[in-house]
């Protein structure tokens, strides 16, 4: 048998084989036991994987096989800069293995990709730990085993961008070796510029880890080198990383301009939670993940580190001045979890929403690292700590469960210390070997795979508790539904946009390739988003923004052709097109093409500083016309009569406030409008806190749990004429602070002249595509055209064959225009594509030079 073990580690392919395939079975193996299709009805789709990267998988799978562009899609958000997408979720190399999947099976490609990175991170480590002096590979495999499913890794599985920065770290780091002991940069330089292509925003943490971890080990290597040497490897690691940069600028530099172009205003650090020592500690062990909302650092890497890593600091096989220096770094990182500035440096300037710490894969890196480096030099003297640190730990998990015993339950206990016990009389045996220590090793990756998969199962399950995976079903949504986008496709190739009360998610638009406002993007278009908040619609600065219902009046001026929807649509103006299964199609009569005429309205800014949407509607709708232009389209509701039920009213400065009377009993405010002409009613409820009222019409419920973080804006009540409405408002809670209640209606007579007067100078639209529009235009005088285009600096326009700058409209795109006829082409380019471009080139052949020089010299 020991011969058996010898001829594993002779053949240096199978260690680096097993490295990747035992944490890629393993982690499959689970997502197969919880049911993830074709293993059950699930899917691995969760949380933002399901929200977001699958369907931007399928705005990728479009260019691939539909010719769609790489810079923009009109799918979302009105139109957006698609590149920057790419760069923040689609641009890792293994993205590539959708193109042997059928668009339908997308999920399972994300599945591949998932275990396949999970795989890569097992195998990138063993490299790397393999750069230090190992007799037994088996060894290897423990820690690179615990790197690839450390809790990190398998929490954020849904969060594919991020797991690239996981498997490429010790790849740059081997090249931070070669670098620091040899001079040689290359490796270095090509894994970090692959590491900056794939994902900008974790190459980030990765960077900066890179440079204290560049400063750590040199220091530890050359002690006593002349500070000449130091210099040149500082400026090899400086040199190498600016090419790296450079290797990348196609895809970094326009991305940068788009965060820079859509950046709320500058962001200062939020105070942090105060984190305690004890409470940290906890996260070491077994089954202690919590929560991705606002849970502590995820820094669980298996219980032999924890065992090995304080052994680092007192081993005499290990220089003091390394451990000083590991130590600092180690304190940096545990102190950026305390300390708000430190953090908000680590995310990039930034205050993530969810998902808090998300450097702390770094330091459960560091842990594995120090614990490997330890269990290559263990020796007999040391047993007696391994015994006081088993000791500890065991009498610490009895003492958390004791103190919390509903944070972890007695069976997660007995599990950590059996697992710290097998790991203990392990290491008993590999100081004290009775035979061949090769046996020690397999038995220690044993429990190692026991340890890890016990953890792993716990996080998939904390995570469909949390945020639930969704059924492989829910991916394709209803069949109803896609008949009935692909039966408007084939009906009408004109530029329109569409609304979905049927959505399967805000990005489905991607999937399903139609034209809409919803989207759910990290790179969403600031300026716009803030402009539609202004006029009503729910956003959340750069990163959401939903129609919810919409406005008819900005619905048509934005290019809103159709609405789909299972119940009937109360909308003046509407009429059913097309029926499918339960699902109506709805035709807006009043929509307006992508570009229109504005009469001279040069810009769009509005003078009123009170939060009213309907007088920035009225503001707005003020500048589309030369009649009737002092009459506003939206008006002010007087109610007949206001009825308080279970309710006592408190008179407060800024507002009242709501009290029930009886608790166990529902309470309600009553509306009564009386509507004598074709009107749209509108509400704005302005509240304290979210999710606090039920909103009904006429004993029809409206909307549920209003308001909520994502639909808080102006509620659409329906469409009325010679009637009364009644508004009923249930108050779910206790007490309920308003501000404001706002009733308004517009006048659908005045606004579909407004609408018809806007049609007789309009854009013809001859052909579109993704990045073009080609039209003609005939003006009775100088004006601006409006194009319900978001603002992007990458729209370059002509007019009559000459180049002409745009204009910001609020926050989409105009043209300043002569009288007479006109053609208009617009040409999209990412901002900085071109530069980043020039720049890439001449960094590889700056590379290339350098390469070959190098190779000449040596």
């Amino acid at each position: 048998m020991n011969q058996v073990l010898e001829k594993l580690n002779g053949n240096k392919y199978i260690g680096n084989i097993l490295s990747f395939l035992l944490p890629l079975l393993l982690f499959g193996l689970i997502l197969a036991q919880f049911g993830i299709y074709p293993f059950g009805s699930k899917s691995i789709l969760i949380n933002d994987l399901y929200s977001q990267y699958v369907q931007f998988y399928n705005r990728l799978y479009d260019v691939f096989f539909d010719g769609k562009s790489l810079f923009y899609s009109w799918e979302a958000g009105l139109g957006l800069n698609f590149t920057g997408v790419i760069a923040y979720y689609l641009s890792s190399p293994l993205s590539l293995f959708i193109l042997f999947f059928e668009r339908n099976h997308l999920p399972e490609a994300i599945v591949l990709i998932t275990i396949v990175k999970i795989g890569l991170s097992g195998t990138t480590m063993y490299l790397f730990l393999n750069q230090f002096k190992v007799n037994d590979r088996m060894q290897l495999l423990i820690f690179s085993t615990l790197y690839a499913l450390m809790t990190f890794s398998v929490a954020y599985s849904f969060n594919l961008m991020w797991l690239d920065g996981i498997y490429m770290l010790p790849l740059i780091l081997i090249g931070v070796e070669f670098l620091i002991k040899r001079g040689r940069f290359s490796f270095f330089l090509i894994n970090l510029a692959i590491t900056f292509i794939a994902n900008f925003y974790i190459s980030y943490m990765v960077g900066i880890f890179t440079f204290f971890y560049f400063l750590v080990r040199y220091f530890s290597i050359h002690d006593k080198a002349p500070i000449s040497l130091f210099v040149k490897r500082f400026f090899l690691f400086g040199m190498s990383t600016a090419i790296a940069a450079g290797l990348s600028a196609f895809l970094i530099l326009p991305t940068y301009i788009a965060l820079k172009t859509n950046a709320v205003e500058s962001a200062t650090p939020k105070p942090l939670p105060g984190i305690h020592m004890f409470d940290l500690y906890a996260k070491f062990f077994n089954s202690s993940f919590d929560s991705l909302v606002d849970g502590l650092p995820n820094i669980y890497v298996g219980l032999l580190p924890l065992l090995l890593f304080p052994l680092f600091f007192i081993s005499q096989k290990i220089k003091l001045k390394e451990k000083v220096c590991f130590l600092l770094f180690t304190l940096l990182i545990y102190f950026s979890f305390q300390n708000s500035q430190l953090n908000f440096l680590w995310h990039g300037m930034d205050n993530p929403n969810w998902f808090p710490f998300r450097y702390s894969f770094l330091l459960s890196f560091l842990t594995i690292f120090l614990g490997f480096r330890v269990f290559l030099v263990l020796e007999k003297n040391v047993w007696p700590y391994v015994k006081g640190l088993y000791l500890f730990n065991v009498f610490f998990i009895l003492l958390f469960t004791k103190l919390t015993p509903d944070v972890i339950s007695n069976k997660v206990v007995f599990v950590n210390i059996v697992i710290l016990t097998l790991y203990v009389i392990l290491l008993y045996f590999k100081l004290h070997p009775l035979g061949h220590k090769g046996w020690i090793h397999v038995l220690i990756i044993i429990v190692v795979c026991f340890d890890v998969s016990y953890n792993s199962a716990s996080i998939i399950r904390g995570l469909d508790s949390q945020f639930q995976y969704q059924s492989r079903e829910a991916y394709k949504g209803s069949s109803d539904y896609q008949r009935m986008i692909s039966w408007i496709q084939k009906k009408d190739p004109s530029f329109y946009r569409m609304d979905s009360r049927n959505s399967l998610t805000w990005n489905d638009s991607m999937q399903l390739q139609y034209k809409k406002m919803d989207s759910f993007n990290s790179l969403s278009n600031n300026d716009m988003n803030h402009f539609l908040n202004v006029l009503g619609y729910s956003t959340m600065e750069s990163v959401f923004i939903a129609m919810n219902g919409g406005i008819i009046t900005t619905d048509s001026l934005l290019g809103f052709k159709y609405i789909v929807s299972s119940n009937p649509i109360k909308k003046h103006g509407y009429e059913i097109k097309h029926r499918i299964g339960n699902l109506q199609l709805y035709e807006n009569k009043n929509v307006l093409p992508l570009g229109f005429v504005l009469n001279n309205q040069k810009s769009i800014d509005f003078v009123e500083k009170f939060d009213n949407p309907f007088q920035k509607q009225n503001e707005l709708f003020k500048g589309t016309s030369t009649k009737n232009a002092a009459s506003n389209l939206f008006k002010p509701l007087e109610s007949k009569y206001i009825q308080y039920e279970n309710l006592s009213v408190v008179k407060e400065e800024d507002g009242q406030r709501l009290i029930k009377k009886d608790k166990t009993k529902s309470a309600f405010i009553t509306f009564s409008f009386p509507v004598w002409k074709k009107q749209q009613l509108y509400s704005l409820f302005k509240l304290e806190g979210i999710s606090n009222t039920n909103v009904y019409v006429n004993d029809h419920l409206m909307r549920k749990n209003y308001p909520t973080p994502h639909d808080n804006r102006v509620l659409d009540l329906g469409s009325f004429q010679n009637e009364t409405a009644l508004v009923k408002i249930e108050v779910l809670t206790d007490e309920l602070k308003v501000f404001d209640f706002l009733f308004y209606a517009v006048d659908i007579n005045l606004f579909e002249d407004r609408i018809n007067e806007l049609k007789s100078q309009s854009l013809k639209i001859e052909n579109f595509s993704d990045t073009g529009v080609k039209g003609n235009i005939k003006l009775n005088s100088e004006s601006v055209l409006f194009m319900s285009i978001p603002y992007d600096e990458g729209w370059k326009a002509t007019v009559d064959g000459k180049e002409t700058e745009t204009v910001k409209l609020g926050g989409f795109l105009g043209v300043e225009l002569d009288e007479g006829n006109h053609r208009v082409e617009l040409q999209y380019v990412p901002p900085g594509f071109r530069t980043g471009s020039i720049i890439s080139i001449c960094s590889l052949l700056l590379f290339l030079g350098l390469a070959f020089f190098n190779k000449g010299k040596s």
